[in-house]
């Protein structure tokens, strides 16, 4: 009786090694499905990408439209007929910086009072 009671804690041993320690264990599954999840979620982004690459290269090949407002926004071309403008905002002056007309600071601050 003692012999079978040995066997088993041997043969319960050895299954359990088997399943932490071995090449197919359970942390090697656990890593494997983390692995896997992870390839899943890049491999849906990329899906996501090419719909929208395709959407776009479907959209450039059917519409005139599309061509002349990538060229523009990517570009900056403009029509034979249009005029380009130009709109651009004063820079806010440091204190000290010296103006146009010469003179440095706020008017009344040159000291010559």
């Amino acid at each position: 009786m003692r012999i079978w009671i040995v066997v088993l804690i041997l043969a319960l041993g050895s299954l359990q090694s088997a399943l932490w320690l071995g090449e197919r264990s359970l942390p090697d599954v656990w890593q494997r499905q983390a692995e896997l999840e992870a390839l899943r979620e890049k491999a849906d982004k990329l899906e996501a990408r090419n719909r929208r690459l395709r959407a776009e290269v479907k959209d450039l090949r059917a519409e005139g439209e599309a061509i002349v407002e990538r060229a523009r926004e990517d570009l900056g071309m403009i029509a034979e007929d249009e005029i380009f403008i130009r709109m651009v905002r004063p820079r806010p002056q440091a204190k000290g910086q010296e103006t146009l007309s010469g003179e440095s600071g706020p008017p009344g601050a040159t000291g010559r009072e």
